[in-house]
């Protein structure tokens, strides 16, 4: 049976409303583009859809977008994901001054165009892992792009993790909380994971003149409806990065700290009538090396004004990516352990406020049930789909299967508690090594 020829198709033409509605089914961006190449029509319909929501997963991506793409279809998009990256070419990874004047000359181009996008409703600008030596996201680039958003614009995500770099005098003059600070009160959604953030995105601080301490004055976010700020992050080994550094050396109120009580004081003076999230997410380190101790991740609930533990362990970082451990809190998932990669223990821990979409787009889960997308899959096992299929354990299960007893629990607290992850050792049992534990001897 031979294929049907283009002319015996084109007697039982579909109608536009058919092909969008096939095309709007959320088909990935790839899809769309070999869409945009049937005919002249399914170009001008399926182009229309590829626009409203653009996803940028390179930076190389992102360079050839912003140089070639028609200004004309700004006005159509609606969402903006752009994620970061070091450039491979077919010579191995280009060299990073290479791609820093490529990002440079993107983001002035982004600069000039954004303000066109009069229908934008979110941008994501994120890193995927920390960026290597020598390459980094400069702060008056993302500054002039975030004064330059239309009003549309109701969400905003900026997770940069940047790598080691000489600062340059323009780069520690630029504080991009001072940026973030003037688009805030016009936001619904924010998730803000920063090289380093201050108070100073929530409102203005002030030296009182008489006692010479800080005042700070409450930003009006009568739109926010969710914010998260992440403050730290695991690091190898059960370590913890910290993002609450002085952004500046004039900075005045910082900290992890010094924001939480900023959140608390917008909060307070009913400056966010919508708010139904505002979290602050912390990380801890071990407290020891010898294995009877978690990183964790802590959640600061400002409206709840409590702090929840979430325990965690990288289980076979030299093998897998995806052997993230987190231990849940009895009220989420049962208190079950979640093996995962680090990014999506991460989700896991904000609940899946921000979600991926199947088409690449980076959106707050609200936008994502508007647009009718469906999240991209992670991968998830609990305890017993880890082991079956990867044959690893860890000394804690190994003690909690012999003592029959749960030995470290994700616990609340006050707001601004920090309650490392340590194991219990119940009574009758002692250290042995390297995390595992054993009967004490009754011998005399």
């Amino acid at each position: 049976m031979t294929s049907p020829t283009p002319a015996s198709t084109s007697q039982f033409p579909l109608s536009n409303e058919l092909v969008l509605s096939i095309l709007e089914s959320d088909l990935p961006s790839a899809a769309l583009a070999a869409c945009a190449l049937t005919c002249k029509n399914w170009n001008r319909l399926a182009t229309a859809i590829l626009y409203k929501h653009v996803t940028l997963t390179t930076s190389l991506t992102l360079a050839r977008w912003s140089a070639a793409a028609p200004p004309r279809l700004d006005a159509t998009i609606q969402s903006l994901t752009m994620c970061i990256t070091k450039v491979q070419t077919a010579m191995g990874p280009e060299t990073p001054a290479t791609t820093m004047e490529r990002l440079q000359e993107s983001l002035d181009r982004l600069e000039h165009r954004i303000n066109g996008m009069s229908n934008l409703k979110s941008l994501s600008i994120t890193t995927p892992k920390k960026l290597t030596r020598g390459l980094w996201v400069p702060n008056p680039a993302i500054a002039k792009v975030l004064d330059n958003l239309p009003s549309t614009c109701l969400s905003l995500e900026l997770v940069v993790r940047n790598g080691p770099f000489p600062p340059t005098l323009e780069h520690t003059d630029s504080h991009l909380c001072i940026a973030i600070r003037r688009l805030m009160p016009s936001l619904e959604f924010a998730r803000l994971a920063l090289p380093s953030l201050c108070s100073e995105c929530f409102g203005s601080s002030l030296v009182d003149l008489h006692t010479g301490n800080p005042i700070f004055n409450p930003l009006n976010l009568s739109k926010l409806r969710e914010l998260i700020v992440v403050l730290a992050s695991p690091k190898l080994g059960n370590r913890a990065e910290r993002f609450d550094k002085p952004c500046t050396p004039d900075s005045l109120l910082t900290g992890m700290t010094a924001v939480v009580q900023s959140l608390e004081s917008v909060v307070s003076s009913g400056n966010a009538p919508a708010m139904t999230k505002s979290w602050v997410y912390d990380c801890l380190p071990a407290v020891d090396d010898d294995g009877y101790s978690y990183g964790a991740f802590v959640r600061r609930d400002i409206l709840a004004h409590k702090s929840y533990t979430f325990p965690w362990n990288d289980i076979a970082p030299l093998k897998r990516v995806d052997s993230f451990c987190i231990r849940m809190p009895a009220e989420e998932r049962g208190g079950e352990d979640m093996i995962t990669t680090r990014d999506n223990a991460a989700c896991l821990v904000e609940r899946h406020a921000w979600l991926t979409a199947t088409n690449g787009a980076r959106l707050p889960s609200a936008l994502v049930d508007t647009y009718g997308f469906h999240e991209k899959d992670c991968p998830v096992q609990d305890r017993d789909e880890w082991f079956a299929s990867s044959g690893i354990s860890t000394a804690l299960w190994k003690n909690e299967n012999e003592t029959g007893m749960r030995l470290l629990e994700g616990e609340s607290g006050d707001l601004l508690e920090d309650r490392p992850a340590v194991f219990h050792i119940p009574q009758g049992w002692q250290r042995r090594n390297l995390g595992f534990i054993e009967r004490v001897s009754t011998c005399s």
